[in-house]
């Protein structure tokens, strides 16, 4: 079954905390656009403070729905990693 690109799909915060289980939304084009970039991830808002306050993270975009941000240093390179391993 394909999802028209346009309909906004519940996908669960990517923040920092694993025990984060809110709902963002995002279409397909949207999450789609998230995936080519190895080092970004939506967040529900308000969520991406801890990794910012570390430095482990900016933001690169806010949406109505959620927070697009950028792991930097470490955090950024383990997450490229992980994505080259996919």
């Amino acid at each position: 079954m394909e999802l028209p690109p346009a309909r906004p799909i519940p996908f669960i915060c990517e923040c920092a905390k694993p025990e984060c289980m809110e709902l963002v939304r995002l279409t397909m084009n949207e999450y789609e656009d998230v995936r080519q970039h190895p080092r970004r991830f939506f967040v529900a808002h308000g969520h991406a403070a801890p990794a910012i306050a570390v430095g482990a993270a900016f933001i690169v975009g806010d949406t109505a729905q959620y927070t697009l941000v950028e792991k930097t240093g470490i955090a950024g390179e383990i997450a490229e990693q992980l994505y080259d391993e996919q």
